[in-house]
Order: C-alpha cells, then structure tokens, then sequence
C-alpha cells in the first residue's frame, strides 16, 4: 500500500469514528484533509500536520456516546491518529 493509500485508509477511518463518537465536526474536517491530500500531497501533509497543535486540536479529541468514554474506539483512534503523524512527518522529510 503507498503512503497516501495509507493516510487516505488512516483518515477515513479517523473520520469515522469521530462521527460514531458524536465528533461530527472532527469527522468533518479529516474528511477535508482526505481530499486536499489527493488534490496536492505536500501542502495536504502541512495541513494535516497543522491539525496537531493549538487548543481543540486532533490531541484533545476523545470519543463519547450517551456522555461515557469509548474505550475500545478511543483506543483505536489513538493508534490511527499517532500513525498519522507519524506517516506524515516521515513524508515531509
């Protein structure tokens, strides 16, 4: 699998769990890093790697249903989202 199979794969994914775990705005905007990733590789990389900072970043996002945490999704996107980095700080190098 190439790299940007693999991060599209990691953010569809990450999209999906966020919407299953009532993120609808976080599902939202790694549907959009998904597609400015196909349309230009490296400025889609930055925009992903930017989403790691500040407040309410991709740090602070944790998954809840009926106001309980999902530990077994939460864990889960935990995996996804350090992959994620990782994928693309390898990338920019």
């Amino acid at each position: 699998m190439s790299v940007i199979d693999r991060l599209s794969y990691i953010l569809k994914r990450m999209s999906q769990l966020a919407r299953q775990g009532n993120s609808d705005h976080v599902g939202a905007s790694l549907d959009r890093a998904a597609g400015n990733l196909e349309r230009d590789f490296h400025e889609g990389v930055s925009a992903i790697i930017g989403m790691y900072g500040g407040m309410g970043s991709l740090n602070d996002v944790i998954l809840y249903e009926a106001g309980q945490p999902q530990f077994q999704e939460n864990e889960e996107f935990d995996a996804l989202r350090s992959e994620l980095y990782e994928l693309c700080q390898n990338s920019r190098n």
